[in-house]
């Protein structure tokens, strides 16, 4: 099956949610209890760059890049730039000059998808993550013709005109880091009051990646004091997850891939910010945690919508009404989480779906496995507001995955 959702659908997952469930360590959306419908992604390209695509059932995984050049003709534009009046002909000129600077510098692509490409992929530098070879016959045609690194031609498209370049797939093993995240005013989920240009973003960054390089001892101390991401309590671990399992954006992996325990990464951008990455030993895998909850937040807390105008002391008051009211019936958790959380996935009961202990701020995770299985409790204090929670038995065979 195709692992590319349709642009819709992910719009929809790059569109950024509020509270616990669109943050996992400044990475990418918390997975819904049920997996998105897997639709028809991008077309075939043009006859000059097919190829047979390989036989389904290959082991072969495959992996890449893209950037998508529309015209004012395409039959479907789906981007969070503007649709452009150029013309075909004005569309694949543009496509040609980047292609040459990609050829000239490839580890400019990602920012040259930042830069130029009309598609959902662009925030993410392009990235489409991997597949397995004969799963995507859109594609495999296209990146089989590649080496890895190799950059294609313009491919013409009912999208528009797309360039691609092949990347190595990662191996499917764990891996564990933390991170300093740098965010900048624009970037997902930043702060609204904050001012910070992405270029201040990137220097302030690179300042905290030579203060670290001199003394990688010091980095932890650094995330907890300068660090914008919500990990900062928990010197930004990110906890343990498969390479080929989608936790985090593939530039991430990639990242990390190539340090070797202890290393920092040189800044990575995305969507949330700049971020920096030191690899660390892989631990034992902590237990995994099942439950849903309803977010009571207040005037001034982190991600708190515009409109949300009571305070902390009336927060917990309303948090610990609501507490009670699901104590005497737990059946009605989910009827309550959807007429009075303050968070998005109230709309699905508050469910959180499956996590690993860690993946969530300290206080909320050491509440949840506090509770037995169909217990409620809280209030909890985070960032975000507070929690009323319930305790829910994890699926029994399930890999641990976070999108």
């Amino acid at each position: 099956m195709s692992r590319f959702l349709s642009w819709l659908a992910l719009l929809s997952a790059l569109s950024g949610l509020t509270g616990l469930a669109g943050l996992t360590g400044c990475g990418k959306e918390q997975k819904a209890p049920t997996e998105a419908a897997q639709v028809e992604g991008p077309k075939a390209p043009s006859p000059a760059q097919s190829a047979s695509p390989r036989p389904a059932g290959s082991s072969e995984r495959i992996a890449a890049l893209m950037i998508t050049i529309a015209h004012a003709d395409v039959k479907e534009f789906v981007s969070r730039r503007a649709k452009p009046t150029r013309s075909r002909a004005e569309a694949l000129a543009l496509a040609a000059k980047i292609v040459a600077e990609a050829r000239q510098t490839p580890a400019r692509f990602p920012d040259l998808a930042r830069t130029y490409s009309e598609d959902p992929f662009a925030a993410g530098g392009g990235e489409l993550g991997a597949w397995k070879a004969g799963d995507n016959a859109d594609l495999d045609g296209v990146v089989a013709r590649l080496a890895a690194g190799e950059i294609s031609d313009p491919i013409d498209t009912e999208y528009g005109y797309r360039i691609v370049e092949r990347a190595a797939a990662l191996p499917d093993e764990p891996i564990s880091a933390r991170q300093l995240v740098v965010a900048y005013a624009g970037a997902t989920r930043a702060p609204a009051a904050l001012t910070r240009s992405k270029a201040e973003a990137r220097t302030r960054a690179e300042e905290f990646l030579s203060r670290a390089r001199r003394e990688p001892a010091s980095f932890e101390a650094l995330i907890k004091a300068e660090s914008d991401g919500w990990d900062r309590d928990r010197a930004g671990a990110m906890g343990t997850w498969k390479l080929t399992g989608g936790r985090y954006p593939a530039a991430f992996d990639r990242a990390i891939f190539a340090l070797k325990e202890g290393e920092l990464s040189g800044p990575v951008e995305s969507e949330f910010g700049i971020h920096l990455f030191q690899r660390l030993a892989v631990q034992a895998s902590a237990p995994e945690i099942s439950g849903a909850h309803i977010l009571i937040a207040f005037k001034g807390a982190e991600k708190a919508r515009s409109t949300v105008t009571r305070s902390k002391e009336e927060a917990e008051a309303e948090a610990t009404r609501i507490a009670a009211e699901a104590r005497q019936d737990p059946a009605r958790f989910g009827q309550l989480a959807l007429e009075r959380s303050d968070d998005v996935t109230g709309k699905r009961g508050g469910d959180l779906g499956t996590w690993r202990a860690g993946a969530m701020p300290a206080a909320f995770d050491e509440a949840m496995t506090a509770l037995k299985i169909g217990d409620v409790g809280g209030p909890v204090l985070t960032q975000f507001g507070y929690h009323v929670l319930l305790r829910r038995a994890a699926p029994a065979e399930k890999d641990y995955v976070v999108r």
